[in-house]
């Protein structure tokens, strides 16, 4: 090779000394053309010197005629590239994250019961939980993740009693690929019903007393039509009308279940079980219903929903509608029996978020409880409407963290029976702080 371009460079040279002479000129002497190709020797030798000192410092030419040259990684960045490719492995395999939220919260009646207790103030760390997805192989993801919420708090944001005992938030393995239409769940989870859409720090009602955490198995299907997702869950227990009445919607100390009052025992195997198909028609617009049917007191308690997001380039239209189709009969306190008649409650979510920024989002949300005469025949106390806006802010996104904060106003309508002392409207005031890492 060195040869081949040695022979070439002097060709090159000769032919373009002699085409640089003119035609008419005299034919050069042996001592001119001596002198001549002494000088173009000179030159040569300088630009084997030249590509010499090139191929030292970008390693040796390929032999494929075209190619670029390939560059000479030296030991050491050979090795630091080896180990990123490691870590990259690594972190397909293996994958931890994080968030940590602090929040403040303000109301101006601590009780809505008693309109006489005055307000209070919190500050309490709201969320803290790690997990880590595990993914062996292609086809299998293991996720576990713990948590602990309302850290330094006696109170939840449902007005709830609160406990900053960690727990597992998430514990599943999850089976399925791209290629294939068939995929399955199980563990310890939130249970497929419902979309619970959220742009605010406070829960939606529909989340407040429909979200389902349980241990359960699931099998579903994803079709390339509309992105059908279609899934059956069975798990254990009566925990979705247990939800309900941890919600805060009405007055849970007067009206109770029965399970509650020892009047019976819930129900134990897999008894419990949801249906849920989504869709997305087309790219801007996602809907899914849900149907839910649990053990209860003298009749099955049934859920039904449907849910719809729309985007409209940077604002977001999302609603959410729960119905009860069936419930069993509540127990009354006050007159130590069973209500007369079920209670087969509605509620509606909706909401809109503009990002008015890149990095700032305005968002408002309607919310609406129906109680079906709940209140008026066991006299207490119910929420009826609800308002909500808020604004978010990113203040870093950079290598896996985010740090963000956010603020929200809500207001409840509360309805009360004549001679009551709950409160008929209730003011709340919440800010947060969050970083999280993925």
């Amino acid at each position: 090779m060195r040869t081949l371009r040695v022979s070439l460079l002097i060709f090159t040279f000769i032919a373009s000394a002699l085409a640089s002479r003119p035609v008419w000129a005299q034919s050069p002497t042996n001592e001119e053309l001596k002198r001549e190709l002494d000088r173009k020797d000179q030159q040569i030798r300088q630009l084997l010197e030249r590509l010499e000192r090139v191929e030292r410092l970008v390693g040796a030419r390929p032999d494929k005629p075209g190619a670029p040259p390939a560059v000479a990684v030296p030991p050491a960045a050979a090795q630091a590239g080896e180990a990123a490719d490691k870590e990259k492995e690594a972190k397909r395999i293996f994958r931890v994250f994080g968030t940590l939220e602090t929040e403040g919260r303000w109301r101006d009646n601590r009780n809505i019961g008693n309109k006489d207790d005055g307000s209070s103030s919190n500050l309490y760390v709201r969320r803290v939980f790690v997990g880590a997805d595990v993914t062996p192989a292609d086809f299998v993801v293991g996720t576990l993740i713990l948590q602990s919420e309302y850290v330094g708090t006696s109170r939840t944001n449902q007005d709830g009693s609160a406990s900053a005992t960690p727990q597992v938030d998430k514990a599943t393995i999850s089976l399925g690929r791209d290629d294939i239409p068939v995929y399955g769940v199980g563990g310890f989870r939130v249970q497929p019903f419902g979309a619970f859409y959220n742009h605010l720090i406070t829960d939606p009602m529909t989340q407040d007393a429909y979200e389902v955490k349980r241990a359960g198995a699931t099998i579903g299907s994803r079709l390339p039509l509309w992105g059908l997702d279609l899934s059956a869950t069975v798990y254990q227990g009566e925990t979705q009308v247990g939800k309900l009445f941890e919600a805060n919607l009405f007055d849970a100390g007067v009206v109770r279940r029965s399970t509650a009052v020892g009047v019976r025992e819930e129900r134990d195997g897999l008894r419990s079980f949801n249906v849920t198909v989504a869709a997305t028609p087309v790219e801007q617009l996602a809907l899914g219903v849900g149907y839910l049917s649990e053990p209860g007191g003298n009749r099955r308690n049934q859920t039904g929903a449907v849910w719809g997001a729309l985007n409209v380039w940077d604002a977001t239209v999302e609603a959410e509608y729960m119905h009860a189709l069936a419930r069993e009969r509540y127990w009354d306190t006050n007159a130590g029996a069973l209500l007369p008649a079920s209670a087969e409650e509605r509620i509606l979510a909706a909401g809109l978020a503009y990002r008015l920024f890149p990095d700032l989002e305005l968002a408002g949300r309607y919310e609406r409880y129906w109680d079906d005469g709940l209140g008026l025949n066991a006299g207490i106390w119910r929420a009826q409407d609800r308002f909500s806006v808020g604004a978010s802010y990113t203040l870093l996104k950079r290598d896996g963290f985010t740090v963000k904060s956010m603020v929200e106003y809500r207001g409840t309508d509360i309805e009360r029976p004549k001679g009551s002392q709950a409160v008929n409207w209730r003011d709340e005031l919440f800010g947060r702080l969050s970083i999280s890492y993925e």
